[in-house]
């Protein structure tokens, strides 16, 4: 298929296709890698140094973008709003030989629909890269009223050939996280009492992610958002969470020490603007060099007698900090730590 695609892709790609891919794509889909891509986008000398490693690339899309795919597949035809975001992203994958992997995206939603859903997703996935032509997905991005065989979502098998599971340690640390930082958010109105609150507790309770720094500091400072419906009374607030959370693992997980990287290269795509900026602040290298520039960067939003004050005690109690979790009681433990969190935030909002 790959082959095909060459030809397609260098013979008839067009001037306005790639164009879209240069010029456009990238400020509606980033991808993130914390060497090859921290700033949204593969830059050219980047992309020799991936090509010349002779690595697989694989490209972990967000749940809002493997949804086009799966409408795309169910409806037949890629029409509609985001034709020529999500076409021009699927060329621009192959064209590169780059492999697409749906788990993460598809382990996002396992959590509301259940393992049968996840699995009934993937074969939508599976049959959308068996059966749709490349030349149909650059056909696609020209015009609209372009076909191709549908698959509905209610033909899919009911087997559960794979095991999606949301229970991993790494995302109820990280859904913990954000369950007390919406608690903090509604129960404290000032910021001072906000950074204590939070940071008192997050840096003696949890696994220490430098994104749920980050995140929470951009929001502190100004620059960032809160998790999703943290406002509303309802179920939505912990669902809100668990969306960040999801969000916040996708990055987490690129980091190379996390997976085989010396048989295969991890990217994310995603739609999210607050995200990008969120794995921007953790992996510039060229912000900084050491740990206290690191740290620097990271405050850099407050003003600059909070800053010292907030700085001095989140350094005192990063030294504090003794990891109490290992191989062995790492689930019981985010288990435990997610049952309290969620029963504590559910209270308050009677829930």
């Amino acid at each position: 298929m790959n082959d095909y695609l060459d030809k397609v892709l260098e013979k008839n790609l067009g001037e306005e296709l790639r164009n879209y891919i240069d010029n456009d794509l990238f400020e509606q889909i980033h991808v993130l890698h914390p060497i090859y891509a921290v700033h949204g986008k593969i830059e050219n000398e980047f992309m020799e140094l991936l090509k010349k490693s002779g690595i697989e690339v694989v490209i972990t899309p967000d749940r809002n973008t493997i949804s086009l795919i799966s409408t795309a597949v169910k409806k037949g035809t890629f029409d509609g709003g985001n034709r020529k975001m999500i076409t021009s992203f699927l060329a621009w994958t192959v064209r590169y030989g780059f492999s697409v992997n749906p788990y993460d995206s598809v382990r996002e939603g396992v959590y509301k629909n259940g393992n049968i859903i996840a699995n009934k997703e993937i074969e939508l996935f599976n049959y959308f890269y068996d059966n749709v032509l490349p030349d149909t997905i650059v056909k696609s991005f020209y015009n609209e009223g372009i076909l191709f065989e549908a698959k509905a979502f209610n033909d899919t098998s009911s087997d559960e050939v794979i095991k999606v599971t949301y229970d991993i340690p790494e995302f109820n640390f990280l859904y913990a996280a954000m369950l007390h930082f919406v608690y903090v958010l509604r129960t404290e109105t000032k910021l001072e009492k906000r950074f204590y609150s939070f940071f008192g507790w997050y840096l003696n309770e949890c696994i220490i992610s430098e994104y749920v720094i980050a995140y929470t500091l951009l929001f502190l400072e100004g620059k960032g958002a809160p998790p999703h419906n943290s406002n509303k009374n309802d179920i939505e607030v912990i669902n809100g969470c668990i969306n960040e959370a999801y969000d916040l693992l996708y990055v987490q997980e690129l980091d190379p020490q996390r997976y085989p990287s010396d048989k295969y290269t991890m990217i994310f795509a995603t739609q999210d603007k607050l995200l990008c900026k969120v794995f921007e602040l953790v992996n510039d290298r060229t912000k900084y060099s050491t740990k206290d520039e690191y740290l620097d960067v990271l405050f850099d939003g407050f003003s600059y007698k909070k800053r010292g004050e907030y700085l001095n005690f989140f350094k005192e109690k990063l030294l504090l900090h003794t990891c109490k979790v290992n191989s062995e009681n790492a689930l019981d433990m985010s288990r435990d730590l997610v049952k309290k969190e969620e029963k504590q935030l559910k209270e308050l909002l009677n829930l």
